[in-house]
């Protein structure tokens, strides 16, 4: 029933994101468009911008919250995001890579693909100094996503210091998040990776619920720690790599929506990765709203709003959990 409740939330606020905008469109006209069919312009705006945008919403929020939730299973902590293992800061560094040399015209799928490989290439890095004789150890993994991160913000920062006034500004309004100008080739590009890897996390969810239990009980209840562990790492960070690759950075959605939502439907991951995804799009996609509606004629970068909200409820949750005895 609250699966439901959050999948008819999710999907209300994905049709908004087609009727409301500069240019309101109504229900009747919206659902017209969709088919191709009605006014040639309201075809154009739905079909050409609103479509993508509302579909890379519901991806990239899902997504980002589906892998917050398998790293805060993976960590044994609540704290822990999908940025955590430097697969975000690789992003960050493979795109502005990609704007640095020159190749952010007309947002094309350059930058996202550099990003997909900056990600990809630290998390690997992040993993390769983790492991130690053949096993990978949580406080090890941590330790070598934080430097893998610095060194990537090391990175970006030297580019942002030597780079043009216009390769500056592509720079910072990707690093800030955002889903202005973006089309069905990002849809087709990050679509596919996300919902296929958010769906093989739920043949480990009997393994993250025996995870908690610690990994001797793990071991017991006839858990293959490592393997299960190093194949959600693999999928976590390929759903993260995917989803910024094509958004920029987003916070607070991986880190604030599995927290939220273990209240509402328990800490089993059974129920929790599905509500995840559903919440992450909800959240993700009444943020892009309010990123577009809050200054008139100008569109507040989505990362920004984001951390306006998700900071002060994640504090909020974190407060009751320390009250609690839970944010160990």
């Amino acid at each position: 029933m609250r699966l439901a409740a959050l999948a008819l939330l999710a999907a209300a606020a994905a049709f908004l994101e087609l009727v409301l905008g500069p240019v309101p469109i109504g229900i009747g006209d919206a659902m017209a468009a969709l088919f191709g069919s009605g006014d040639a312009t309201t075809v154009t705006i739905v079909q050409s911008l609103r479509l993508p945008r509302m579909l890379l919403a519901v991806i990239v929020g899902g997504g980002l919250a589906t892998a917050g939730a398998v790293m805060q299973g993976l960590f044994r902590n609540p704290l822990a995001e999908p940025g955590v293992i430097g697969t975000s800061a690789g992003a960050g560094l493979g795109a502005v890579f990609a704007i640095f040399v020159g190749l952010s015209g007309g947002w094309s799928v350059s930058v996202p693909l550099f990003a997909f490989i900056g990600a990809a290439i630290c998390t690997l890095a992040c993993v390769g100094l983790a492991r130690r004789g053949g096993r990978m150890p949580m406080t090890s993994l941590l330790l070598a996503g934080l430097a893998v991160g610095s060194f990537a913000g090391a990175g970006i920062s030297l580019m942002l210091m030597n780079t043009t006034q216009y390769a500056l500004r592509d720079m910072t309004q990707w690093l800030l998040g955002g889903l202005d100008g973006r089309g069905m080739s990002h849809v087709a590009l990050s679509a596919p990776i996300v919902i296929l890897g958010c769906g093989a996390t739920l043949l480990f969810t009997r393994a993250l619920d025996a995870l908690q239990l610690g990994e001797d009980a793990a071991l017991t209840l006839g858990v293959r720690t490592e393997g299960t562990r190093a194949a959600l790492l693999g999928l976590a960070a390929l759903v993260t790599a995917a989803a910024v690759s094509v958004a920029g950075i987003i916070g607070f959605v991986g880190l604030v929506v599995p927290h939220a939502l273990r209240r509402l439907v328990g800490p089993r991951h059974g129920a929790l990765l599905p509500a995840s995804f559903l919440g992450g799009a909800l959240l993700l996609t009444v943020a892009d709203l309010g990123a577009r509606s809050i200054a008139s004629g100008l569109e507040v970068r989505l990362g920004v709003v984001t951390a306006l909200v998700g900071a002060p409820v994640f504090l909020v949750l974190l407060r009751r959990a320390v009250r609690e005895g839970r944010a160990a």
